[in-house]
This record gives structure tokens, sequence and C-alpha cells, in this order.
């Protein structure tokens, strides 16, 4: 099976509502999201993690950056349609401005 990056992604209309979200409304979605999770679980190769602050790193410098990365997996499936199917019933995407990226991973032979 092959393996893809899956990020959920918010933007800022998105991070606003779910920065605004009651603790009960909260549970409610974090409910949602794990039984999603367990309907795939089979495919989770990784369940990944929220994420924190971005530092964009150049030569150089290294800052604070603003991005739209809220949480990432690592899941497997024959194809990236397969995937895709999965995760459009991720209820991440019932909240406008929210959106979910889908990347092959891509393995580098003799490393």
């Amino acid at each position: 099976m092959k393996q893809y990056i899956v990020l959920y992604m918010a933007d800022e209309k998105a991070m606003e509502i779910y920065n605004q979200m009651s603790q009960e409304q909260q549970e409610k979605d974090m409910g949602a999201w794990m039984a999603w999770m367990e309907k795939y679980k089979d495919s989770f190769v990784d369940a990944g993690d929220p994420v924190g602050k971005n530092t964009r790193v150049t030569k150089d410098k290294a800052q604070e950056h603003p991005n739209h990365v809220m949480g990432y997996s690592i899941m497997q499936a024959d194809s990236k349609d397969s995937v895709v199917a999965m995760v459009q019933e991720n209820n991440h995407l019932d909240v406008d401005g929210a959106y979910i990226e889908v990347m092959d991973r891509v393995e580098i032979p003799g490393m």
C-alpha cells in the first residue's frame, strides 16, 4: 500500500471559529473526529497530532511565520482517491474555511 501525508488546514476564518468554540463544542467536535479515526483505523500509519506555531528557517534567519496547518496524519491506501474519499468524511471540513491537503509520501530507495 502507498502512504499519504494528510494535512488538516484552516484559514484565518476557520481558525477564528475553532478558537471561539465552547468547551462543549470542542468535545463534540473531538468525539466526531475520534469516531472518524476509529472507522478508518486500519488506514492510519500515524494518527498524527495537532501542530504548534511555525518557525520559518532560511540560511540567514529563523522567525515565526503564519501558516494554515493545524495537524497531520499519515495514512495508507491503494490509491490517493481512496484517501481523499476517507478524508471527505472528516468533520474538519464542516468548518467554513477548513480544508485538507493529501499528498503522496515519496520514498527514496536506499534511505
